[in-house]
């Protein structure tokens, strides 16, 4: 359960990190394009490996994506200093 936490951490920091460092296209086209991968591979775990094996990359698969989606929120809680939200 620990490695779980830890694995959903890494990338949540990785991708406000990238918030951080990189211009708001290159932020989402990196997002939008990892979260396809995740979808298309647990899609794979499903249709393609099935059994045991393909609910283990499916789970690591959902995890990879949790990370994702807690990144994503930190970056909406916590924007850059020059961001402004529109109104």
């Amino acid at each position: 359960m620990l490695f779980i936490i830890v694995i959903i951490v890494i990338i949540a920091l990785f991708i406000y990190l990238l918030n951080i460092l990189a211009s708001k296209k290159t932020f989402r086209i990196v997002s939008l394009s990892i979260s396809a991968i995740c979808f298309i591979v647990l899609l794979y775990s499903i249709f393609g490996i099935g059994g045991w094996e393909g609910m283990g990359v499916g789970i690591c698969t959902l995890i990879a994506f949790a990370g994702i989606a807690v990144g994503m929120i930190l970056t909406v809680l916590f924007p850059k200093k020059n961001d402004t939200i529109s109104k």
